[in-house]
């Protein structure tokens, strides 16, 4: 796993482009809900959606690809969590094509309603 952050560098940003290009949506799981729902060995990546009086709020991401589609497994892993923090993140980075038909919301959902993932590609 890569450890940098978004902000760093251009080939870093350039790297988290790539990253999150074509995602159709996000799902919510710690490691061990990803490695069941998909049992591969994916690329990830570590990013801070930002700060609370000096505590970091991580991001641990995987990427997969299933049936043919590129899905961003993530973890909000860090000891303090912000949700809506997490959600502003994602708003920020994910693609047009990680987000709803109406584009104002994003493609997400958990581990256990994985399958909701799949409800608004075109098939």
């Amino acid at each position: 796993m890569t450890f940098t952050c978004w902000a760093d560098d251009k080939d870093t940003k350039e790297e988290f482009q790539t990253f999150f290009k074509d995602v159709i949506g996000i799902v919510e799981a710690n490691s061990y809900e990803s490695m069941m729902l998909w049992k591969e060995n994916c690329q990830g990546l570590f990013d801070y959606a930002g700060w609370i009086d000096k505590r970091p709020i991580c991001i641990s991401m995987i990427n997969a690809v299933i049936d043919g589609h590129k899905v961003l497994f993530y973890d909000a892993c860090s000891r303090l969590v912000d949700h809506e923090m997490v959600d502003e993140y994602f708003k920020k980075h994910l693609p047009k094509s990680a987000r709803q038909p109406n584009g104002e919301y994003i493609n997400h959902t958990n581990a256990m309603n994985f399958y909701n993932i799949f409800r608004y590609v075109e098939r």
